[in-house]
This record gives structure tokens, sequence and C-alpha cells, in this order.
């Protein structure tokens, strides 16, 4: 009786440990790299700053909010009016078990969603336009948020589960040439 009253603490005392173990391996799954930001100047006045850079590399699993899978904040400035800028996305990699309607990409700017699509139809190589010729104000920075995540909400293939995606984000300014800036 005293060995199976051990063993049953033991057990409700281990438990715990398992929940946030696991909590805290899929947090850390979704995470990028936020210590290295790239800005890349525009224009002569306009300036646009990848927090965390430009590449989004991640292994997948469903969550139930956009807010729980990979998450890649741009912001841009402008000294000037009148200035534009274009931002792109290029598939790197994107396992052919990812080209799934319920894997899924949103752009925000604050918590206006300016577009959003799945990536079902999409192949290795592809660019697609995640903003075009977007006016950049020149009174404040303009904050960008873009959402990558598999929708757990709804059933899921389970061979989605642990494949990376590589993806890579670019800019174009309407004027002016791009140049990378390693902070």
């Amino acid at each position: 009786m005293k060995k199976k009253k051990i063993i049953t603490i033991l057990s409700l005392s281990v438990l715990p440990l398992l929940v946030v173990s696991a909590g805290t391996y899929a947090w850390y799954i979704w995470q990028t790299n936020n210590t290295q930001n790239i800005s890349i100047s525009l224009t002569a006045s306009s300036t646009i700053t990848f927090n965390g850079g430009t590449d989004i590399v991640g292994q997948l699993e469903p969550v139930l909010d956009k807010e729980d899978g990979i998450v890649k904040t741009i912001s841009i400035t402008s000294d000037a009016s009148g200035n534009s800028f274009n931002l792109n996305m290029k598939i790197n990699s994107l396992p052919s078990e990812l080209k799934s309607t319920s894997f899924l990409w949103a752009i925000y700017k604050g918590n206006e969603l300016i577009d959003s699509d799945n990536f079902s139809t999409y192949n290795n190589n592809d660019n697609i336009v995640l903003l075009n010729n977007r006016e950049i104000s020149s009174s404040s920075t303009d904050t960008y948020t873009i959402y990558f995540w598999i929708n757990g909400n709804v059933s899921n293939n389970a061979n989605m589960m642990n494949k990376t995606v590589s993806l890579s984000l670019y800019a174009t300014g309407e004027t002016g040439s791009v140049n990378e800036i390693q902070n």
C-alpha cells in the first residue's frame, strides 16, 4: 500500500511538470529570432524595418488562434510625403503536406485586416504580393503584423505536423533603390 501511495504522489507531481514542458516547447517552436532587425532604405526618405529579420522559418503545428502561430512585425517610416512601397513574400520551401487550405497567412495594420490567404495553391519559389503600392505615412510610423498558422479549429492531415516552412519577406519602393542595413 505504501509503494502505491508513493507512485501516486510521484505521478501527480510529474504531471504538472509535463504539461508546463509541453506548453513551453510549443511556444518555443513558434518563436522567431527577434534579436536581429533588418532595416532597408526604400527611398531617400523611407525606411522599412523587419523585426527579427526577413526570414521566416518554423516547424508547424495546429493552433487555435493566429497569434499562437508565427508572428512577424514590420515598421515603416518616411520623412517625406508621396512615397509608397510593395511588400512581398517568397516561398523558399513549402512541403507538399502544407499545401492546404488550413495553412494560413494574414497581414494586419493595427487591428485592420489588409489581406489573407491560404497556401493551397502556392509552390516553392512563388512570390506573393502582401502589399501593393501602399502609401507610407510621413507623420507617423506604420506597423504591419503578419501571421502564419495552421488552423487548429478544423480537422487537419496528421502529416502536416512538424513540417518546416521557409519564407522570405522583401520590400521595394516605388522610387529609389533598396539597400539592406544590418543593425
